[in-house]
């Protein structure tokens, strides 16, 4: 084949050429980062977290739930089994006069 465009999409590309050590005993893939990478890819992306990720959020105090609208605390409740939000969700439904139904297992309005 003359046309070398041709010639490499029938025959394949050199992957030596490419920086790609095809004697190495170790993985090809874990080093390979694309064929327009100019360097191999290194292990650890370099990277640098904001510092917000770093800071604990405040805890939730129980006087925060009287703010919240019903669907969220019928969220918590049945969303947060055996957790203490699940009590203090309940707690805050009884304080706006809900009752849980134990047989039907479901809360009623009174």
């Amino acid at each position: 084949m003359t046309n070398a465009d041709l010639n490499t999409l029938a025959l394949g590309s050199d992957l030596t050429t490419l920086g790609l050590n095809l004697n190495s005993s170790e993985c090809l893939y874990s080093t390979f980062a694309s064929p327009w990478a100019e360097a191999p890819i290194t292990r650890e992306p370099q990277f640098s977290l904001p510092l917000c990720y770093y800071m604990q959020p405040p805890p939730l105090k129980t006087s925060h739930l009287s703010k919240f609208q019903l669907e969220t605390l019928f969220y918590i409740f049945y969303a947060m089994p055996k957790d203490v939000l699940q009590a203090y969700a309940a707690q805050e439904l009884y304080n706006r006069e809900w009752q849980y139904h134990q047989d039907l297992k479901l809360w009623q309005y009174i």
